[in-house]
């Protein structure tokens, strides 16, 4: 009688969920053996379930977007699996399963990968390549947390002739986003929003306490991420000439990702500062931004994850009669993960904000990310605020 699952099959489960997958540019996961290589992207999965596969004797080696994993069972006593040899050369592991039969060798492992021990030594190794989520690239948490940040005080300068003759400043903002990427021929989509609310402070109601709560679904060759956070952060302008205005804002952020066919939940906490210095013309605006933040892992798979990321950049804006800007920015980003390879990449992008129904703006952008080796993506904005 053969075994109604595999230690294969158990493994599979494990890093995808079978819910009929759409096909793919490329697969992400995948199964080579001496038959040949499986796709597991699609109905693979399904019909590796429907032909009862039979995993004894068998050495195959699973490919979760170009990680590599070994699964060699033995031990045969009849038509049962008494051991399983898992090896990972990425991660340092060569272990082996035993138990008496094959549930028993399959679930030894199985517990073993659904384990905290595996879990977060896994999720930091495919934050290294296509699947960098927590942070590594421009779709990751603790990079697009960092984005929004600076947005909101670069944002506050391009105003129209409009806005800036009446000082107002946003109340409800409404933003949604998409990013195609390809990450070492790994094709993804990042698909959210970031809805906020500003409360004016200051005798001048000059100052701002901006919350923000991005939400995002990334996709990578259609294996889901899913990711929410909060941003709090305070801006307080410093007027050192009737032009020349200093802003200063501090915040802090808290983000949770989680993904069911990558398995992976964990939350990340972070504290930065954002600084921009703008100098404001009648028809030219110019503002030169910095920033720096520390995000580490709390909550969820403790990973140990630690970053730091530092960004400066420069934008400039053009007002088109009195309720339009044009803006052009350009931005360079460091990231360092410890224990990881340092990433510098570019920002290029654009901007036109036009001003309707009173108090209403919609502003639409694109920019593209440059300077990741093996890594292009490409961002289209919309938002629309409601000033009073």
């Amino acid at each position: 009688m053969r075994p109604k699952k595999s230690a294969l099959a158990a493994i599979l489960f494990i890093f995808l969920i079978s819910n009929g997958f759409p096909i793919y540019a490329k697969d992400p996961i995948t199964v080579t053996d001496a038959s040949g290589t499986s796709a597991f992207s699609g109905n693979g999965l399904i019909d590796f379930f429907n032909n009862n596969y039979q995993p004894n004797p068998r050495t195959a080696t699973l490919n979760v977007l170009g990680n590599l994993f070994t699964f060699d069972t033995g031990g045969k006593t009849g038509s049962q699996v008494t051991s399983i040899r898992f090896v990972s050369q990425d991660l340092g592991i060569d272990q082996t399963f035993t138990g008496p039969d094959s549930t028993s060798a399959t679930n030894a492992l199985k517990n073993f990968l659904t384990s905290n021990a595996f879990l977060s030594q896994f999720i930091k190794l495919v934050n290294t390549g296509p699947g960098a989520q927590v942070t590594g690239t421009p779709t990751g948490a603790v990079n697009k947390t960092a984005a929004i940040a600076q947005q909101q005080l670069s944002q506050q300068s391009m105003t129209t002739s409009d806005e800036k003759a009446g000082q107002q400043l946003a109340g409800v903002e409404l933003a949604a986003g998409f990013t195609t990427f390809d990450a070492n021929g790994f094709q993804g989509k990042s698909t959210g929003g970031s809805p906020g609310y500003s409360w004016k402070l200051g005798d001048h109601q000059d100052r701002r306490f901006n919350f923000t709560m991005p939400v995002a679904v990334i996709s990578v060759e259609g294996l889901q991420t899913y990711r929410v956070g909060t941003i709090f952060q305070y801006v307080h302008p410093f007027y050192l000439t009737p032009r020349l205005t200093l802003r200063v804002g501090p915040d802090v952020s808290y983000t949770v990702i989680g993904s069911l066919d990558l398995p992976n939940i964990s939350g990340t906490i972070g504290g930065a500062m954002t600084n921009t210095l703008t100098q404001d013309w009648d028809k030219y605006v110019l503002t030169f931004g910095g920033y720096y933040g520390r995000f580490q892992n709390l909550g969820g798979i403790p990973t140990g994850i630690q970053a730091n990321i530092g960004a400066y950049g420069l934008q400039g804006g053009r007002r088109i009669g009195q309720r339009s800007i044009l803006s052009l920015f350009a931005e360079d980003t460091l990231n360092n993960v410890i224990g990881q390879p340092i990433v510098v990449y570019h920002v290029l992008g654009t901007a036109f904000s036009h001003r309707l129904l009173g108090r209403w703006n919609l502003t639409l952008g694109v920019d593209e990310t440059l300077g990741i080796p093996g890594y292009t993506a490409t961002e289209f904005t919309a938002s629309s605020q409601w000033k009073f």
